[in-house]
């Protein structure tokens, strides 16, 4: 008789006696909103994309790439690129493992600056526009510090003919939708790219899965650059050397290459875009009566997946 008392019984964990009488106990996660809004900290944001890595000197570096956008969103808005920014505003930085283990892989070697671009074809749009708004004068700088003039009305970068001639090709990577492009925030080229031509450029970063930079993307790094060095001695980056873009070509002297850049000021520098009887484009700072070499800055590209 007890046998088949006991047998119809229902079995309840106690732990779910008591969660029934007095509640569940707070899981981690809320206790941690609880503490947060204890000492009033914002909770935090679960899509907030921030990567860790090591610099070149063994330090941690944190990439924000919400505060990366924001910036990026903002000067293109601040060089009248409305479209451009809203277009860039409306995007999600979403990264694959594969790409953040290449950020950190590569921070490591000193890449420690990104720019956020639209595609090319959004590049190439407003590539007049882009042209004119980051070579326009600033204030901050002196007036030999200002790019080419002719009778004070600024002209930005100085183009040979050859460069002016006919539609750049953009080489490589084709950037179909937007992405970010990591390189170093570094005044000159690096020494290991000088007196090298650019095809074993090309191919040495390849190697080392990087690329060169196209002729729009150099736009936008250099008026960057010199925005956040406008109290150095030299505010513009390749004073020193010239820099091969390796990603823009054109047809020049009738072959077919890559194009390469020759930049300068009104008085003490001169700030070309040019071509190589190769057809290859490079770009100078150039300082009078100074002896200039050719290397090439480099950079990985990430695309982002919409």
């Amino acid at each position: 008789m007890s046998e088949s008392f006991e047998s119809n019984l229902i079995k309840i964990p106690a732990k779910e006696v008591v969660d029934e009488l007095y509640g569940a106990p707070p899981t981690k996660g809320d206790k941690d909103i609880a503490e947060f809004r204890k000492k009033k900290i914002q909770k935090p944001e679960k899509n907030k994309l921030r990567i860790s890595a090591l610099s070149r000197e063994g330090k941690e570096v944190i990439f924000d790439f919400e505060k990366i956008k924001e910036n990026w969103v903002e000067f293109y808005r601040n060089h009248s690129l409305e479209e451009i920014a809203q277009n860039l505003d409306d995007i999600k930085i979403q990264l694959t493992e594969e790409q953040v283990s290449l950020i950190q892989e590569k921070s490591s070697e000193g890449f420690n600056h990104f720019i956020l671009f639209p595609s090319l074809e959004l590049q190439l749009e407003y590539l007049n526009k882009i042209e004119n708004v980051t070579t326009n004068v600033l204030p901050e700088l002196k007036d030999m510090e200002q790019y080419f003039q002719i009778e004070g009305v600024n002209e930005g970068f100085r183009m040979s003919e050859h460069v002016k001639e006919g539609e750049i090709q953009y080489l490589g990577n084709i950037r179909n939708g937007p992405y970010l492009l990591l390189t170093k925030d570094i005044a000159e080229v690096e020494k290991s790219t000088l007196r090298k031509e650019a095809d074993r450029l090309v191919e040495k970063f390849k190697n080392r899965k990087e690329t060169g930079l196209t002729y729009l993307e150099y736009f936008i790094f250099q008026r960057d650059y010199v925005l956040r060095h406008l109290q150095e001695k030299f505010p513009h980056p390749d004073t020193k050397n010239g820099t091969w873009l390796l990603n823009s070509a054109k047809e020049s002297f009738g072959v077919p290459g890559t194009i390469g850049a020759f930049i300068g000021v009104t008085y003490e520098y001169i700030y070309n875009f040019d071509i190589d009887p190769a057809g290859q484009l490079y770009f100078f700072s150039e300082i009078e009566n100074q002896e200039k070499n050719m290397g090439a800055r480099s950079a990985i590209i990430f695309e982002l997946i919409q």
